[in-house]
């Protein structure tokens, strides 16, 4: 099992891929499906809407929707509860579904005093405790916020200490602490088309941010 993060800014997709995910696992699998929604963006007419167009013209049994359960989680004691009870439910091979983690965790997180990590770090441990001994996928939507870093700039006519500048970029929310627990990170971003609306551009990051090759997400 694996943990895959969906990082972008607002209406990027994120929740629709999650939908798109469980659509796929009703109609080509017998797994569960654990939904923890933090933002009340579950929408069981979309994902039936998405098992019809998976099932390639057969008839979609509304039985299958049994399969998932969905809990309305807003802090970080329920989410550990939660994942606890889901684990101990749960067999092998089915789908996790966290939308969102940084809603859930951000507000543990500002304060100076880290008195919020040890949350963030128990709820990375089970994460991963569950992917790994239940062999099941785990799927996390997080927001990007905009973040600063540091380029050497410097003039040719210039001899002197080399000065430096900032430049904005756009990183995965929750911190340095939170960076590297998704075993795969995918970038999500908009661009708008020639009248075509918006269109999802996808880009596979290692968690550790060292590398990024970009994705077919059509």
């Amino acid at each position: 099992g694996q943990v895959v993060e969906l990082e972008g800014q607002m209406a990027t997709g994120k929740s629709q891929i999650c939908f798109s995910a469980i659509a796929k696992a009703l109609v080509q699998t017998k797994s569960r499906i654990v939904y923890i929604d933090s933002t009340q963006s579950f929408n069981a007419e979309r994902i039936i809407s998405m098992c019809q167009s998976c099932s390639g013209g057969s008839p979609f049994d509304l039985l299958s929707l049994d399969r998932i359960s969905v809990f309305n989680i807003y802090d970080v004691w329920a989410l550990l509860s939660c994942l606890e009870s889901t684990a101990l439910a749960s067999q092998q091979n089915f789908l996790l579904v966290v939308d969102s983690i940084a809603t859930i965790l951000s507000p543990i997180l500002g304060d100076r005093s880290h008195a919020g990590h040890p949350y963030l770090v128990s709820v990375a441990q089970k994460l991963k405790s569950i992917a790994c001994d239940q062999r099941c996928a785990i799927v996390l939507t997080n927001y990007s916020v905009s973040g600063r870093r540091m380029n050497k700039v410097k003039h040719p006519s210039y001899s002197g200490q080399v000065p430096q500048t900032s430049q904005s970029l756009l990183a995965p929310a929750l911190g340095l602490r939170w960076r590297g627990v998704p075993h795969k990170r995918i970038h999500l971003s908009s661009a708008q088309g020639s009248g075509l609306g918006t269109s999802l551009i996808g880009e596979l990051r290692d968690p550790h941010g060292l590398t990024s090759s970009p994705l077919n997400c059509s």
